[in-house]
């Protein structure tokens, strides 16, 4: 007579306790937590509660259990993400302030006050600007790496403005673009 198949004993979230409805392939993959908690994690969008108790529980990778860190920019403590995240949340919010931060040493509090300064817009033409859409301006002439040392910003322009003095910046251009319009008028 062949034997029974046991079925194994249903499963809880180690996080939340909800009851985990499990593929045979997750059995086997020892999944300790809720699908919904699976991906956020996955996603980095843990906040320092969680990532506390999921470090407490065990259920955080070896690279994700971190200590807490000072932001080098505001000198707050934060739970760092990953080892090698030097800022925090309310410095760095996304990719975009992460990009600028790192080339032009701009935090997200330092962005708004230049927006506030200037009066939320362009600081040639006075075009609104958002988060998204202002254009750091720095003096080329200052720093020769990619990167700015941060003291060199001039204000905040919108892409067209930004575009237009890069090009009056180059020396001669200015003088080859009014000679150019100067000939076609002719014409």
């Amino acid at each position: 007579m062949p034997e029974a198949k046991l079925e194994p004993a249903p499963r809880s979230c180690l996080y939340c306790g909800e009851v985990l409805t499990l593929t045979n392939r997750q059995i086997r993959r020892g999944v300790k937590y809720c699908s919904r908690l699976h991906a956020i994690h996955h996603r980095h969008e843990l906040n320092p509660e969680h990532m506390k108790l999921m470090g407490q529980k065990g259920l955080l990778s070896d690279r994700r259990r971190t200590q807490e860190k000072v932001c080098s920019e505001c000198n707050t403590m934060f739970l760092p993400v990953s080892s090698t995240q030097k800022w925090c949340k309310v410095c760095v919010p996304d990719k975009i302030a992460s990009s600028r931060m790192l080339k032009y040493k701009v935090s997200e509090t330092k962005l708004t006050q230049y927006l506030e300064q200037q009066g939320g817009g362009c600081a040639m033409c006075g075009l609104p600007l958002t988060r998204k859409t202002a254009r750091v301006d720095h003096d080329h002439g200052c720093c020769d790496s990619v990167n700015t040392c941060g003291e060199c910003i001039r204000g905040l322009l919108c892409h067209g403005c930004n575009i237009g003095l890069h090009f009056m910046e180059r020396k001669g251009w200015l003088e080859k673009a009014n000679a150019y319009l100067n000939m076609k008028a002719r014409s």
